[in-house]
């Protein structure tokens, strides 16, 4: 769901209004369990948790509770990291097989995708059945939900989140030097939460400029695509590695090693290509735009 507010809507409303709706989301997705795959289910409910940081961040100059709101629901979405990297991993490996299927036997991987299916199917048994983990969560969240409506949000100008997006702009772009020098595997996914906070926050923003920001938004989301198919491919070659036993063969074993290199690869180029262009500007530079943005807008807001 978009995080647009309307144009309408008084900012620190609307910033509450999107807050409530990713914690309601996720209870009604967690009602749903029986209805839906639960894998499904888990990530959605991941989706809403890095939402409500992404606007949390955009506020946390403003608000004396970031810290504490922040490390809980980072830590309710830690409780189902594990199903929802072993669903990944599953999904990278397909997706893998797909771009080469004309080229591959249509069981080439089979053992080994078995293998990551019941591992995660055991996963899944131990966390959602046997610890009932998303009834935790969902006591966890309730009165969250009700707390939220009277969080004391009041956004007067774009000086109360100046600081914090401008930091969060800065931080992606040292995420991008740095695994441009470095190109570990951790430097690209921490680069790509930059990125997606980036991005939840030009939505919330989209309404004082909606030509550039719908830009800027879609290029965000193709970076974090570029950077999530790599961490998902990364996680892949990690099981590899630790399940050599798990192939029919060495070759196999071999092949699904250079296929996945050469596809991170190209992701990478990718992404360090589009990074370039949408962090090439000073941090400052950034925010004076958007407060510049900001100010016409509410110019225009305002009665003749």
């Amino acid at each position: 769901m978009s995080l647009k507010i309307a144009a309408k809507t008084d900012f620190s409303e609307g910033l509450k209004s999107k807050l409530k709706d990713q914690c309601t989301e996720v209870l009604q997705l967690i009602a749903s369990e029986s209805e839906n795959d639960p894998h499904d289910i888990i990530h959605e409910i991941r989706k809403r948790f890095k939402k409500t940081r992404g606007i949390l961040r955009l506020i946390r100059d403003h608000i004396s509770f970031y810290k504490e709101e922040n490390a809980f629901f980072r830590d309710e979405g830690r409780r189902l990291s594990a199903i929802r990297d072993s669903t990944s991993i599953i999904e990278a490996l397909d997706n893998l097989y797909g771009l080469y299927e004309d080229q591959l036997y249509k069981h080439t991987f089979g053992q080994f995708r078995d293998h990551l299916t019941a591992t995660r199917d055991q996963m899944t048994t131990d966390l959602v059945d046997g610890r009932d983990v998303l009834n935790v969560i969902k006591t966890q969240l309730s009165a969250k939900c009700v707390n939220i409506t009277h969080w004391p949000i009041d956004i007067q100008s774009f000086t109360d989140l100046s600081a914090s997006i401008g930091r969060v702009y800065k931080r992606g772009r040292k995420g991008y030097a740095q695994a441009k020098d470095s190109k570990r595997a951790e430097d690209f996914h921490e680069w790509r939460k930059r990125v997606k906070y980036l991005r939840y926050q030009l939505d919330l923003l989209h309404r004082i400029w909606p030509g550039f920001l719908t830009f800027w938004e879609d290029e965000l989301h193709d970076l974090s695509d570029y950077l999530g198919d790599d961490r998902d491919l990364f996680m892949l070659e990690t099981e590899v590695e630790k399940n050599r036993n798990q192939f029919s063969d060495p070759e196999s074993y071999q092949l699904l090693k250079s296929l996945i290199n050469y596809q991170r690869l190209k992701l990478q180029a990718d992404a360090l290509k589009l990074g370039k262009r949408l962090y090439h500007l000073k941090p400052k530079f950034f925010t004076e735009l958007l407060r510049a943005a900001w100010e016409a807008f509410d110019s225009e807001a305002e009665p003749v």
